[in-house]
């Protein structure tokens, strides 16, 4: 193998590690986005119980007037 042959199969090693790094980056991306739209439908969702339970409670309220 020529020099240049070495060279050449060294820059493409680096360039296929930089790929790997991006794809990990944006699979990590992927995956904090989901789990923070899961939380965020988790905490929608024990606000929706809440309101509804805070409702509950006022038309009972009115209901035993």
């Amino acid at each position: 193998m020529s020099l240049l042959e070495v060279e050449l199969s060294r820059e493409r090693i680096r360039l296929l590690q930089e790929e790997v790094a991006a794809i990990q980056w944006a699979a990590e991306v992927r995956r904090s986005r989901r789990a923070a739209l899961r939380r965020a439908a988790a905490d929608t969702g024990r606000a929706t119980r809440e309101e509804a339970r805070i409702r509950m409670g006022r038309l009972r309220s009115l209901i035993g007037r």
